[in-house]
């Protein structure tokens, strides 16, 4: 069962629920927050509650329910295949109606650019996170290609964006988008092991839909999720 609590703005539950924590046999509930300074502070005042971030939460309940061997991309890992898809588009042609062209023409000098490598890394965990599927994605992208409806730079980002869905497929990697999906996926069974009772999520400004979705799977299978 899933809860949500209203506090007002500037205000928190964290030490309310911190302290019900600590009344329970430690490994009953687990208190969920979203950066390390918040979890320190929770660690120094209650030695019994465990905590953790929400990332860290997706990949336990995979390693429980079979998905140690999963291989997640850090974000550096990340830009370094943004850079070599992005440095193989300019350096291969595509055939355009009458004309040829680099495949990121219209970026021209920019694609070299750190900047440039940062923000198309930004667009892809974007567009995973918003809460379309790849097939939904896909499907777009298809449509329009087949209605011609795009032309230089969109062309280029649609291009770039299926080179590197593809990459992470071959190789069988995960960014962190890709965790998240597949820890839903493995909740999605009945049997699957949920080592906690009561899960406490507290003090995060917004939740992508990829985080939502996750924790609507994961209210099914715990007695309290807050």
């Amino acid at each position: 069962m899933a809860k949500l609590i209203y506090v007002p703005l500037g205000c928190s539950l964290r030490s309310q629920l911190a302290e019900k924590l600590s009344q329970q046999p430690l490994g009953e509930g687990v208190l969920v927050l979203p950066n390390r300074l918040l979890t320190d502070d929770v660690r120094s005042k209650y030695a019994n509650v465990e905590t953790m971030g929400m990332d860290t939460l997706a990949g336990k309940l995979m390693n429980l329910n079979g998905g140690t061997d999963y291989k997640e991309l850090s974000r550096r890992s990340q830009e370094l295949i943004v850079q070599d898809i992005i440095d193989y588009m300019m350096e291969n042609k595509q055939l355009t109606g009458m004309t040829t062209h680099k495949q990121l023409e219209y970026f021209g000098s920019l694609a070299h650019k750190t900047g440039f490598v940062k923000a198309m890394t930004s667009l892809v965990s974007q567009l995973s996170r918003c809460g379309a599927t790849k097939d939904d994605i896909y499907g777009q992208i298809q449509k329009s290609f087949e209605e011609d409806e795009l032309k230089g730079k969109d062309l280029g980002v649609c291009n770039f964006y299926l080179l590197y869905r593809q990459y992470l497929e071959n190789n069988k990697w995960y960014d962190l988008e890709g965790k998240y999906r597949l820890a839903e996926k493995m909740l999605e069974k009945q049997d699957c092991k949920i080592p906690w009772k009561q899960i406490y999520i507290c003090d995060f400004f917004s939740l992508d839909q990829v985080q939502i979705n996750f924790l609507q799977a994961l209210a099914k299978h715990v007695d309290d999720l807050v």
